[in-house]
């Protein structure tokens, strides 16, 4: 079928009445087409509602829980070195807000339905922020806290914006620009896309010529009507029966070592572990996982503790080609479905962990949080506090280039480079995120600090290191042989487990009690009644 009529059908199936769609899909199922491979139609116009998609609907539940939160905020800081045009900027940032309505949406709620509200395109107003550093002050230290200020501010989904831009100039040719967004209009895979666009529209204006960018096929208000059609019309129980029957047995708690047990309400209060992994072993992690498995994910779910490892990966939902340049929060995370290997699972059969992958991403195509309901379904024994998530969480998809490196061919504009952003908020108990680059493999644990002391995650980093070094040497062993600990921890392990000591071989048990006994005489050893 040719492009216009896919978008003729897929234009028909979202203005059919309930029961007519369901219809619709079951034939569609039944002749093996899926709509996950229709193009979506821009039909918002003809709406008088806008519903939320269902990774917004969980943003929005989020956020009514812990309106003050900055766990769900995403950052980037960029230092701009160089004369900067800052009415340039600020016509680049009024260009991209309306570019995209999401960008200017904000969320309301009316009859128990929570609703998408989109403004008209407006001005844009850019704060900047002029300081001057005194003579000797930790200029990085200043702008770091200025940044950590910034990006922890909470949002208002209600009154939006939900998009924040502050510059801070610390002189002529130097500045450090901060964008904030809320995760309900923004995710890993909007950022990118969002400074890349800038970056062209900043590129015109300063040399005062015309931007054109490509049209945008559709919104994102268009894209959370068709999913939510979809998903009604049956979609979402086939998915729910996959998940149900997938995750009905696994463990909804976190089950590595907590410090502390689970507070009565849950925090979203954080920190983070840099990682740093030695350019030959991200070399040969990278050699061996292209011919045997996952390596960096797969070593996960191997700590102690973890009787059957349930992995999760944060991933975006951009598979529909219309949705790749368009900015909106649609991550979650993918439940990556795998056996714990024990005794008998070797490391050259860790391939089937992408291969269990791959049926729980077909069953997501309808975007993230689709089939959430599987796992609250299948949550169980939850204790406390406790969300229904994977275990670990483990970022892996492959995102857009960064525009936040250095840009050579930009010699007349600011140079941007990025600036440290500690973070201070934890969405899960633990998240593992790995970022591969030409230079090797970058790593750091993000961690509820209400659950875990920094000097515990430091050691689950130092394991999880041995443990791909131990991979990397001896990939023939079995897994359950690979080593977590270093030779210093072995040997005392070793030495706590000395528990030899000297006693008389020529005595028999009951004498060297009656020795014992004599030897300590009070209180007595034994009483019975009328003997002692």
């Amino acid at each position: 079928m040719n492009t216009d009529t896919a978008k003729s059908v897929a234009k028909r199936f979202v203005m059919l009445t309930p029961d007519k769609r369901k219809v619709y899909w079951e034939r569609m199922q039944a002749e093996g087409i899926s709509a996950a491979n229709l193009p979506i139609p821009a039909v918002k116009a003809l709406f008088d509602e806008l519903r939320l998609s269902y990774a917004q609907q969980r943003q929005w539940f989020l956020w009514q829980l812990e309106p003050q939160g900055a766990a769900y905020n995403v950052p980037t800081a960029l230092r701009l070195k160089g004369a900067l045009d800052v009415e340039a900027l600020r016509r680049s940032f009024e260009a991209l807000v309306a570019r995209h309505e999401t960008l200017r949406t904000t969320f309301s709620h009316a009859d128990g339905q929570a609703l998408q509200v989109i403004h008209a395109a407006a001005p844009f107003a850019l704060h900047v922020d002029a300081v001057q550093v005194p003579a000797g002050a930790d200029r990085q230290a200043l702008i770091r806290q200025w940044v950590e200020t910034e990006t922890r501010r909470p949002f208002d989904l209600e009154s939006g914006p939900l998009l924040r831009v502050k510059l801070l100039k610390l002189g002529d040719d130097d500045h450090v620009l901060v964008l904030t967004l809320h995760h309900i209009v923004s995710d890993g895979w909007s950022m990118p896309v969002m400074v890349e666009e800038l970056i062209r529209f900043y590129e015109g204006y300063r040399l005062g010529q015309p931007v054109q960018l490509p049209a945008l096929p559709i919104q994102y208000a268009d894209y959370a009507i068709w999913q939510r059609h979809w998903m009604e019309a049956g979609e979402q129980t086939r998915q729910l029966g996959y998940w149900t029957e997938q995750l009905g047995g696994d463990p909804a708690v976190l089950e590595l070592p907590l410090d502390r047990p689970r507070p009565a309400i849950q925090s979203q209060a954080g920190a983070s572990l840099a990682i740093e992994l030695e350019p030959s072993l991200a070399g040969a992690l990278k050699g061996l996982a292209r011919s045997r498995c996952d390596l960096v994910h797969a070593a996960v779910g191997q700590f102690p503790g973890v009787a059957a490892p349930l992995l999760g990966s944060a991933r975006d939902s951009r598979r529909c080609a219309d949705c790749q340049p368009q900015p909106g929060g649609d991550r979650a995370p993918d439940r990556l479905l795998r056996q714990h290997p024990g005794a008998q699972g070797r490391v050259r059969s860790g391939h089937h962990l992408p291969g269990a992958a791959a049926p729980g991403t077909a069953h997501r195509t309808g975007g993230a949080g689709a089939s959430g309901p599987a796992v609250r379904a299948t949550g169980g024994g939850a204790a406390p506090a406790a969300q229904p998530q994977p275990q670990p969480v483990v970022p892996g998809d492959v995102q857009p280039p960064d525009p936040g490196q250095e840009r050579a061919s930009q010699p007349a504009g600011p140079d941007g480079r990025r600036p440290g952003v500690e973070q201070h908020s934890a969405q899960f108990d633990l998240t593992l995120e790995t970022v591969e680059t030409e230079q090797g493999i970058g790593a750091s644990l993000n961690y509820a600090t209400a659950l875990f002391d920094a000097s515990t995650i430091q050691r689950l980093a130092s394991h999880w290191r041995q443990l791909l070094q131990d991979v990397v040497a001896q990939p023939q062993k079995r897994i359950a042989d690979l080593a977590l600990l270093d030779a210093q921890e072995q040997q005392q392990v070793q030495a706590w487990n000395r528990t030899e000591a000297g006693f008389d071989r020529e005595r028999c048990v009951h004498e060297l009690i009656a020795a014992q006994a004599q030897r300590t005489l009070t209180p007595p050893p034994c009483c019975l009644p009328g003997r002692r």
